[in-house]
């Protein structure tokens, strides 16, 4: 009778360690969708701009934990990025074989062309709805087009950055269409 009881009562446990042996971590970061509203009224800087260098770093005395400093050169202002250059410092990275990932938290590439929506406080990732305030350029000049850190193209649909429904070119936002989209936003008067 015992050994009954147990295999009722003890075989669901049992198999849960069992799945989660087997199951792989998965990191996450839980971010409600932005729509382009948000990501226009809740950042400090909004531009466009070019990774020039990615450098990593101990965010503190005791080497404790890593940050990742990113410049990019500003090629479009269109909030608060009055100058040049614009560094952003976000979590992780790595220095002396110690990486420090952090999930939501984009890698960025030397050279590659980017929209950002960030918030000028320190945080973790001062990008506004982590990686929903980072949109990759590509294409060539006259036909650029906006694609999330996945590299879908995205369109706006009911006020929000969505991928397209076919993938195809066409369907795409463009650059200027995103630009043009801030913009009326931004027109639209002080922030609340």
């Amino acid at each position: 009778m015992a050994s009954t009881r147990f295999l009722a009562s003890g075989l669901p446990v049992a198999l849960a360690l069992f799945l989660a042996c087997f199951v792989s971590e998965t990191p996450a970061t839980l971010t409600l969708p932005k729509t382009l509203d948000d990501l226009v009224r809740e950042s400090d800087l909004i531009f466009v701009g070019t990774v020039e260098e990615v450098r990593s770093q101990w965010a503190d005395r005791e080497k404790q934990s890593v940050e990742t400093i990113v410049s990019f050169r500003v090629l479009t202002a269109l909030r608060g990025a009055g100058g040049e250059t614009v560094a952003l410092r976000f979590a992780g990275g790595e220095v002396e074989g110690i990486r420090e990932v952090v999930a939501g938290v984009p890698e960025f590439e030397r050279g590659q062309r980017y929209v950002v929506f960030a918030r000028a406080t320190r945080a973790v990732s001062p990008l506004v709805g982590f990686d929903q305030g980072c949109l990759r350029v590509v294409g060539s000049e006259g036909e650029l087009y906006v694609t999330d850190l996945a590299g879908r193209k995205l369109r706006i649909a009911d006020g929000r950055l969505v991928p397209t429904a076919t993938g195809d070119a066409t369907e795409a936002l463009s650059l200027e269409g995103l630009l043009s989209a801030v913009r009326s936003r931004l027109s639209e008067g002080p922030r609340p």
